[in-house]
């Protein structure tokens, strides 16, 4: 007998899921990258833009790597403990590890790289749920800059219409 259609699981997304290959694959590049430069850093983000990310890796690609991606994979290819650890005390990068980070692979020397990041980035608007840096007083009352065509007491009002401080009435049809 034939299968039913309606037991047919249809997604409704076009974007198909990455695999165990693509895990395996990031975990190799953190390794190789491991193995490849001198230093590692791990770097917390906060409020960042796609455009700052390329701008970074355009910039350091000759002499740096930067990874993003999912924590646990990269806890996972650095080593959670002493004993799977990738390099002697690699695994204790893990921990910071959390929210929006990334592994910085490179081999220039620290203070280089903390003059780097220090400069980078810009200015941008801040996204919902921020805490704001700054505070603004608005004064009570309306403000001059703005002219009021519409006030509540003439909306009450059926035969009357505010405009900007003069009144129109409108008059009434007689039967």
């Amino acid at each position: 007998m034939p299968k039913s259609r309606r037991a047919k699981i249809v997604p409704l997304t076009k974007t198909k899921a990455k695999g165990k290959e693509h895990k395996d694959d990031l975990i190799t590049k953190i390794r190789q990258a491991a193995e490849e430069f001198d230093h590692v850093y791990t770097i917390s983000l906060a409020n960042i833009r796609t455009n700052i990310l390329q701008q970074i890796r355009e910039e350091r690609k000759s002499d740096s790597r930067l990874f993003m991606g999912n924590n646990k994979l990269m806890m996972v290819a650095l080593g959670r403990d002493e004993a799977s650890t990738l390099k002697p005390n690699s695994y204790k990068l893990s921990k910071f590890l959390t929210g929006l980070s990334g592994l910085f692979f490179t081999n220039l020397p620290k203070k280089e790289v903390k003059e780097y990041f220090s400069n980078v980035g810009e200015q941008v608007f801040a996204r919902t749920g921020q805490v704001s840096t700054s505070t603004l007083t608005l004064p009570q009352g309306a403000l001059p800059q703005f002219c009021l065509l519409y006030t509540s007491d003439a909306a009450d009002e059926e035969d009357s219409v505010d405009l900007g401080g003069r009144r129109i009435i409108k008059k009434k049809k007689q039967t």
